[in-house]
């Protein structure tokens, strides 16, 4: 199954309402989002840790690349920007389980 996408909310000069991050991640097939560079997200921790992989597009010797991030149960943390030359255009993200939530962000600049 295709891994869930996520919608961003735009930051801009006029303002936008902070928003708990409530979404839940997809353990089962995996999160993915529209990459321009401008996107950042806010995870926050729940029951139990997690582990967050971000899947890169590029292999290295032919061998795909990961990146592995621990989110511990208090953590509220923001990531981000991600590169396209490094994250490619879309940012492909799976989960060890459930329980953190998350809200993505995009900023428009000179907007």
């Amino acid at each position: 199954m295709a891994a869930t996408v996520l919608v961003p909310i735009t930051i801009s000069r006029a303002g936008v309402a902070y928003a708990t991050p409530s979404a839940a991640v997809d353990s089962a097939n995996g999160n993915s989002f529209a990459n321009s560079g401008n996107q950042f997200f806010e995870i926050k921790g729940a029951t139990a840790s997690c582990t967050l992989t971000f899947a890169f597009p590029n292999t290295v010797d032919g061998q795909a690349v990961t990146k592995p991030i621990t989110i511990a149960s208090t953590d509220d943390k923001f990531f981000g920007p991600f590169p396209v030359s490094i994250y490619g255009s879309t940012v492909q993200m799976s989960w060890s389980n459930a329980n953190p939530k998350i809200q993505l962000y995009q900023f428009v600049p000179n907007q």
